[in-house]
């Protein structure tokens, strides 16, 4: 009873159903946000620029691999939105059995995956050996099950549960990926550090949630309910995305010497935490917009606060950056990594308008509109090129970034203003 007061006292102090659920994920977020400084804090210095350089480069491909990831995310929270309003429970639990055993069966292809690829990704990384790889393969897999319970949490909008969760990963990295990292084990005991945190976090949100997501082997045949028609446009807009704001870690671990490479690791992971302040954001949005969309309301009203809470938020995190970015990263990762200060400076106001699109990507997705996720596809491999051709210096990369952001920016708000807001 007590809590429902409280929850009833903090909905009254901050109206609004999308600006309530957004803070809590803020809350969130900015604590989880603090916890991620504190990890890649310490790992940067426990590592050298080199080893941190790298150890980026490696997370870089998990992410890009978890645009798919996300895509099956968003599936997945629209479908459950709408078993949530008929109360179908029964097809909520054989989505979840149905979607684990098939990760569990295509794990065995991703790892023949890397293993195919591994002497290329080996060269191009310039990493060590196949371990590496095989590490990958394992975080990889873990991820792909582990969002399927994010996105049954998102869909259910259980906000405080997910920012739980968000925090205790990152406590989780701190304990296993730092404390090895400073026990001397390097990047590779590091990469088996981040294969237990993450086997932790799937095993301790399942058992903290598993009157939502229950595991009924009975109702498996009835996954066939659950379709995957819009699943290729969905997997395009992410995978576009992602490549946009993390492949730039992999081409300067390529093209630039360790040392730019370690720089530019510590600038870009700053800079893109203001990519996690609008991420609580759309946690929030995207199942509201399902649910309205589904309803057959207008959820313009909920484009608006989330792009005004975006700009406001970023925005100032990109002038902090810009005035005070020498500071921020001598402070926070060392002299080692003084260098990096003016990449800090350009790299947060690069990252603004990629945050705003992510934004309107997500909204229009919500609604069943795909055509501006497929333009985000398309920049995808204009950035890379750009890059490729443009990379002598290694702020030319931030630029590249800034410019793809503000062309998707402008394209966007075109898009707000034809039949896709209709």
């Amino acid at each position: 009873m007590l809590e429902a007061k409280n929850h009833n006292l903090f909905k009254k102090i901050i109206p609004g159903d999308l600006t309530h659920a957004s803070v809590i994920m803020m809350l969130g977020s900015l604590a989880g946000g603090v916890l991620g400084y504190v990890f890649h804090i310490l790992l940067g210095r426990a590592f050298q620029p080199e080893e941190y350089a790298l150890f980026s480069a490696l997370l870089a491909v998990i992410a890009i691999f978890g645009s798919i990831r996300g895509g099956i995310g968003m599936l997945l929270v629209k479908k459950i939105t709408e078993l949530n309003i008929k109360e179908r429970d029964v097809e909520l639990s054989a989505i979840y059995t149905s979607l684990c055993t098939q990760f569990f069966m295509m794990f065995s292809l991703v790892l023949i995956a890397l293993y195919v690829l591994s002497s290329y990704i080996q060269t191009y990384l310039r990493v060590p050996s196949a371990s590496y790889i095989f590490c990958l393969g394992i975080l990889i897999f873990i991820s792909f099950v582990a969002s399927i319970n994010t996105a049954v949490l998102q869909a259910l909008q259980r906000f405080w549960a997910l920012s739980i969760i968000g925090m205790l990963n990152h406590i989780l990295r701190i304990i296993f990926i730092v404390g090895v990292a400073f026990a001397g084990f390097g990047v590779l005991g590091a990469l088996w550090g981040a294969v237990l945190a993450s086997l932790f976090l799937l095993l301790g949100a399942y058992l903290l949630f598993k009157d939502v997501i229950g595991f009924k082997i009975r109702y498996l045949t009835r996954f066939s309910e659950f379709k995957w028609s819009g699943a290729i446009p969905v997997f395009m807009a992410n995978i576009g995305f992602v490549v946009l704001t993390q492949l730039d870690m992999i081409l300067v671990q390529h093209y630039y010497n360790s040392l730019d490479a370690g720089l530019y690791a510590a600038a870009s992971t700053l800079g893109k935490a203001l990519l996690y302040l609008v991420g609580a954001i759309v946690i929030a949005l995207f199942p509201m917009v399902a649910e309205s969309h589904a309803k057959n309301e207008n959820p313009f009203h909920l484009l608006r606060q989330a792009l005004i809470m975006g700009a406001i938020f970023c925005g100032i995190g990109s002038l902090i950056y810009f005035f005070e970015g020498q500071l921020i990263i001598q402070l926070l990762y060392g002299n080692a990594y003084s260098s990096g200060g003016e990449i800090l400076q350009y790299y947060g106001l690069a990252i603004l308008p990629m945050a705003l699109v992510l934004l309107m990507e997500n909204f229009l997705i919500a609604r069943g509109k795909v055509f501006f996720g497929y333009l985000v596809f398309l920049m995808a491999p204009i950035q890379i090129l750009l890059i490729h051709f443009f990379h002598g210096n290694i702020l030319n990369v931030v630029y590249v970034l800034a410019l793809s952001g503000f062309v998707l920016l402008v394209v966007g708000f075109i898009c707000m203003r034809t039949k896709y807001l209709n």
